[in-house]
């Protein structure tokens, strides 16, 4: 509906695809795996941002193919304004990478469930107007 009410033509693109968790993928979060997704994010944040879980990506890679995706498609936007749906944590690896922040500052970026992230390009430099926002949810006109 939002797409429609606001003229926007929806493309699927892998690149933004949520990072692959490997052996995190569909199994609950408690005991053991609980205390290794812990420990992977632990090391994400000491600057281990190129290690991956067995079967999963890195953050580094997510942010090699998110950013390649966007700069591959940017233009193709007669306007130059793109919507991007995707996932919490390619959201944060994507934000820390358009925004100037170190991987392992990934968790600086709070993300709820359709939380909006609004930013700006200004000459070569990308500005966060909005970030985890939820406005539209209570004020739908927002979302325009």
């Amino acid at each position: 509906p939002f797409a429609e009410r606001n003229g926007y033509s929806i493309q699927p693109y892998l690149g933004f695809n949520e990072m692959a968790w490997g052996i995190f993928e569909g199994v609950r979060h408690e005991g053991e795996v609980e205390i290794a997704f812990r420990d992977t994010l632990e090391r994400w944040a000491r600057g281990e941002v190129h290690y991956a879980v067995p079967g999963g990506e890195s953050p580094v890679a997510v942010a090699d193919r998110t950013v390649a995706t966007l700069s591959a498609n940017i233009n193709l936007s007669p306007t130059g304004d793109i919507l991007i749906c995707t996932h919490g944590r390619a959201i944060r690896i994507l934000l820390c990478a358009l925004l100037g922040y170190d991987l392992r500052h990934m968790q600086t970026f709070r993300h709820r469930n359709t939380a909006v992230n609004l930013l700006r390009r200004s000459g070569t430099q990308v500005i966060a107007e909005r970030l985890n926002d939820l406005s539209h949810l209570t004020h739908p006109d927002r979302a325009r």
